[in-house]
């Protein structure tokens, strides 16, 4: 079954196996420097950070899947360099082409490499500090139990933010009481957080940060 086009630029992905392959976070990765421009085997493997052999694979199982095309082929001496691009500038997979049983299982799914690496990169941070890091179990003035991830003595945590040489670090967890005004205004400024953050990510410079920012309606 071939994929519908909705617009200029976005496709409908019908075909279960293209629908499976970007929706895998082991496989759809090799896509991304194809998306919305053009690359040339060699481009898209320095991108990825693989070799040239490694890429080819994934290449080719792309093109049999319709995914990607060749745009043009460079003449020069010797070998001649093909550029490939994606078939559309986006792909939208509809949730009853992944093989995820529930929308919790294709969010879990898709969340899952993302949370990983920044538990990854708090836990590196904090493995190389002197501070002994433990869990903290008390119940807050307003009467909720609270599990603290934090040092013997809190005054280490301070110490730690105020040091300027030491990376970015931070993670929290609550469970708060808003209205639905109030809560939607929160989600605003989230968002602009992200996008924020998002253009001074565009410049490539400086280190790079893993950053997470969430809300929903509690599910209990």
């Amino acid at each position: 079954m071939e994929s519908v086009v909705l617009n200029k630029s976005r496709r409908e992905v019908r075909d279960p196996e293209a629908a499976a392959f970007l929706t895998q976070p082991g496989s759809a990765r090799y896509i991304e420097p194809f998306l919305g421009q053009e690359c040339s085997l060699k481009d898209a493997a320095e991108t990825l950070q693989i070799s040239m052999s490694g890429l080819f694979y994934w290449l080719e199982r792309m093109l049999a899947l319709g995914l990607v095309e060749i745009t043009r082929i460079e003449q020069r001496r010797g070998r001649p360099i093909k550029h490939y691009r994606a078939t559309a500038e986006e792909f939208f997979v509809p949730f009853r082409m992944t093989r995820a049983g529930t929308y919790e299982e294709m969010l879990r799914e898709q969340e899952r490499p993302q949370h990983d690496r920044l538990l990854q990169g708090i836990a590196r941070v904090r493995e190389t500090q002197e501070q002994q890091w433990g869990i903290l179990l008390s119940r807050e003035d307003t009467g909720a139990i609270r599990y603290h991830f934090t040092t013997l003595h809190r005054q280490d945590d301070d110490l730690f933010m105020s040091d300027a040489s030491r990376p970015a670090l931070f993670s929290g967890w609550i469970t708060a009481h808003m209205s639905h005004a109030q809560a939607r205004l929160f989600q605003q400024r989230m968002m602009d957080i992200l996008q924020e953050v998002s253009v001074l990510g565009e410049s490539g410079e400086g280190e790079a940060y893993v950053l997470h920012v969430g809300i929903a309606p509690h599910p209990d």
